[in-house]
């Protein structure tokens, strides 16, 4: 890494150079995933929207340590987390910030969504950041409830109930859509099991219309 840092950004975008950028990452020291964030932090822009150079990004998500995590948030903040999870490969980055951040980074950026949880669910890319958010925010809930932690299993279970309310406000409309029907398999498959049974209450009430849906 001992190069500029559009040099790295070039590397990055192409698609032998990204895979080459992904293993150092992985397999590098400590230093060297801090000097990779420094090359690449200039030309965060060009990577989230590139096929190539997001894989990069999410290689520092899940490699780096928790100093590197917040600079990259920093930056992909200042871009814009809706834009990024309405991308192609932006949602990637998000994704995985959402899998690999500490449960206090997660929840602090899921609020961001309050007020998208719809119109994610509805677009071929943010769907998949509304299913990655209740997969796992609910298994951050249940991992405190299996140790009896019942006030943070509630706290982390209320936290994503601004997603499961829109769900089960739109359940109908929804489960017949090609992208909707996928959160609400997702609210039933991880969500807690009073939340899961909201939405399966209302499932019950409109089946059917559902029944003969292609989705539904």
């Amino acid at each position: 890494f001992d190069v500029n840092a559009s040099i790295i950004a070039n590397l990055a975008i192409d698609p032998e150079g990204s895979r080459f950028l992904q293993k150092r990452i992985k397999l590098g020291t400590h230093e060297e995933r801090h000097l990779a964030l420094e090359k690449v932090l200039p030309h965060l822009a060009l990577l989230w929207q590139d096929a190539s150079g997001n894989y990069v990004l999410q290689q520092l998500l899940e490699h780096g340590d928790e100093e590197t995590r917040n600079e990259l948030m920093k930056g992909v903040e200042k871009e814009g987390v809706v834009a990024l999870s309405l991308h192609m490969h932006g949602c990637r980055v998000v994704q995985k910030a959402i899998k690999c951040l500490d449960q206090t980074q997660v929840t602090t950026l899921i609020t961001k969504f309050r007020s998208q949880v719809l119109n994610f669910t509805h677009d071929p890319n943010g769907n998949h950041v509304i299913q990655k958010c209740i997969q796992v925010m609910s298994s951050l809930a249940k991992a405190a409830a299996s140790r009896n932690d019942t006030d943070m299993a509630s706290s982390l279970s209320d936290q994503l109930q601004f997603v499961v309310d829109d769900v089960v406000a739109n359940v109908e409309s929804l489960s017949k859509h090609r992208y909707g029907c996928r959160v609400v398999q997702r609210a039933i498959e991880f969500c807690v099991e009073h939340q899961k049974d909201a939405v399966l209450k209302k499932i019950v009430e409109c089946h059917a219309s559902l029944v003969d849906d292609q989705y539904g």
